[in-house]
């Protein structure tokens, strides 16, 4: 259960906030009368969600420097919410001007646990991480130092991951060829080993910069490694340079090849993944929509690749890149029982782990995001709410006007996107239908606005 710690002398104040957190939160309240009090109680509570602190009262300051100094040497990173105007001296202490009791602040919490749930899940790094089978055949002459293995379902809830190239040793293509008619696109390292196997491919990658015959569209590799990179090692220098590599190379490629055909076959040529066909058609077309606005311009074309690029940064499965409605994420499946010559439903397609991590996504990926210096103002709100939520949480099917209009637009445009990848050679008349189901859906204010540009482009 989450936990606040609330400190001061009186708690009658606090009531009706204790009320609406246990009711609609399910929070647990712990309380504490001064700093010595509670300092005793983060010692045995160190995963407390957040502490909540009056410092407008006499002794408010003196108990908010006790909190940080202990919080600092204990490196704690437990939220503070402070009630007054100091503004304390950490970054997680959040300064509440508004009343107590109102909703704002109930819904300030609210904000606040999501982003802890989603940097605590953030932290959990996989014990096996995936490799996409198209870098490996990129560099089947290199010899990596680290073992790869195969993973093979044993249940609906259990894998089993066999070695199947050990370090230093060359792999087989044919092999590779093999495993990919079977539609098995990874193989995988072991956690430990991933930062070595990042180290050369980050030295690859760089010196493939070099090569001007690499085409400026097939670079699904140098996507999906600083997906990993951020995901599994964290944001670092590195990791930055890579991402104004790519984003540098969207938008180059964003001012080129103005057939919507041409923009599909380029992106298929090479094989690439979905997830990097879908980032950058979604930069691509939403360029072109937006230019038929009196808004566009630059620095709104930079916006379009870094949410982009960055909307789906924290999902590596490509799988689950795909979903993008309630119905598909919860979608049930049926299974056949051995002894029985009956199916029926009875489990959820995706495990319980995949539901989280699709359902928070576009709150995790605004957090990655956080962390790159030099990201222009606004697209941290616009990747977190692409899917309709201001809150980054889950699908939302109505259209909110509330949200931010490059939201709107990308929203209408990733629709027609995932529809437009999801058909294997697609026709004019393929498009068109989209393009009609689409006006059937969005009806409203700037929705409405980008799915007329839309049509227009694709005249």
């Amino acid at each position: 259960m989450r936990q606040i710690l609330i400190i001061d002398e009186s708690f009658t104040k606090y009531e009706d906030l204790r009320v609406q957190l246990e009711e609609q939160l399910t929070i647990e309240i712990t309380t504490a009368t001064d700093a010595v009090q509670a300092i005793s109680l983060l010692n045995i509570l160190p995963e407390l969600d957040f502490i909540l602190i009056d410092a407008s009262l006499p002794n408010g300051l003196e108990r908010l420097t006790k909190i940080e100094d202990f919080l600092i040497e204990e490196k704690l990173e437990t939220t503070i919410f402070v009630l007054g105007r100091n503004p304390g001296k950490r970054s997680q202490t959040i300064v509440i001007t508004y009343d107590l009791n109102s909703t704002v602040f109930l819904d300030a919490i609210k904000e606040q646990f999501l982003k802890n749930d989603a940097q605590k899940k953030l932290k959990d790094i996989p014990l096996f991480v995936p490799v996409d089978f198209q870098f490996l055949l990129e560099h089947k002459d290199i010899r990596f130092p680290v073992d790869f293995y195969l993973r093979i379902k044993i249940s609906s809830e259990d894998c089993q991951y066999l070695k199947r190239l050990h370090a230093n040793d060359l792999f087989s293509v044919e092999e590779i060829d093999k495993f990919k008619k079977h539609n098995v696109s990874n193989l995988y390292v072991l956690k430990n080993d991933f930062n070595k196997f990042l180290a050369i491919s980050l030295k690859l990658t760089i010196e493939s910069k070099n090569l001007e015959s690499k085409n400026v569209l097939n670079k699904s590799f140098d996507y999906h490694l600083t997906k990993e990179m951020i995901n599994l090692a964290g944001v670092d220098q590195e990791t930055q340079n890579l991402v104004q590599t790519n984003i540098s190379h969207m938008e180059s490629a964003i001012t080129k090849n103005d057939s919507l055909m041409n923009y599909f076959k380029l992106t298929k040529q090479n094989q690439n993944s979905f997830s990097y066909a879908h980032s950058m058609l979604s930069a691509m077309i939403l360029t072109k929509v937006v230019s038929q606005f009196e808004w566009n311009s630059k620095l709104i074309k930079e916006k379009i690749c870094y949410v982009a690029f960055f909307h789906d940064i924290s999902i590596l499965d490509d799988k689950l890149t795909k979903i993008h409605s309630d119905d598909e994420l919860y979608e049930d499946v049926r299974v056949e029982y051995e002894f029985q010559n009956d199916s029926k439903l009875s489990d959820k397609k995706y495990k319980s782990f995949e539901i989280e991590q699709v359902e928070y996504h576009a709150l995790n990926s605004a957090l990655i995001l956080e962390q790159i210096p030099g990201v222009p103002s606004g697209v941290f709100q616009i990747v977190k709410e692409h899917h309709g939520a201001k809150n980054g949480v889950g699908f939302k099917d109505q259209q909110s006007i509330s949200l931010q209009p490059l939201s709107m637009l990308f929203i209408v445009v990733e629709d027609f996107v995932v529809k437009f990848l999801g058909i294997e050679n697609p026709s004019k008349e393929d498009i068109k239908k989209i393009l009609k189901d689409l006006e059937l859906k969005y009806n409203k204010s700037n929705y409405k606005k980008a799915v007329e540009a839309l049509i227009q482009f694709s005249i």
